[in-house]
């Protein structure tokens, strides 16, 4: 990660979507490993987006202790993520002063257009914007994402989030 000396401005973005939940390998949710990077990389000024179908800012501008203390109770959702719309609003918040934001997210993006995009947008803005995965293993995952009801008719929608065809 690239730490700059005038980024004592952080903007964090914190995925709490339905996926955060997944427990990886150490045993650890991604959720829980998105929370211990931010807590190692927070500053003197902080501020937190969550993560979820619609960003929401949980804290700005605050100190290191308030964020830890903040992260300790926050709680994955069964919602889902739009990344893009996140960085922006990151960005918003960046508009008149010198920062970096940081997405601790395992970039599973279950609706808006796609994360780069935004970093993009915003890079040419010169705010910047780094991203740490925390997905370390490859989940095979098939799940119903949306339902639409009108009268008797209802219509699923499954989405595949592997990289091979499968059979439901």
């Amino acid at each position: 990660l690239n730490r700059d000396v005038v980024s004592s401005n952080l903007v964090f973005i914190l995925d709490v979507s339905a996926s955060s939940q997944v427990t990886e390998e150490n045993g650890k949710t991604r959720l829980d490993i998105a929370k211990e990077n931010i807590k190692e990389l927070a500053t003197s000024k902080n501020s937190l987006i969550l993560l979820k179908s619609s960003p929401v800012i949980a804290l700005q501008d605050v100190g290191r202790s308030e964020l830890t203390r903040y992260l300790d109770r926050v709680q994955s959702t069964d919602d889902s993520s739009d990344i893009a719309a996140a960085i922006m609003l990151a960005g918003d918040l960046l508009a008149n002063s010198k920062g970096r934001v940081v997405v601790a997210s395992d970039f599973i993006e279950s609706k808006g257009v796609d994360a780069d995009v935004a970093k993009n947008v915003l890079e040419s803005r010169e705010i910047g914007v780094d991203f740490l995965d925390t997905k370390k293993s490859k989940r095979e995952n098939v799940g119903i994402i949306d339902m639409a009801i009108s009268g008797e008719d209802v219509n699923l929608y499954v989405k595949n989030y592997n990289d091979i065809t499968k059979k439901i």
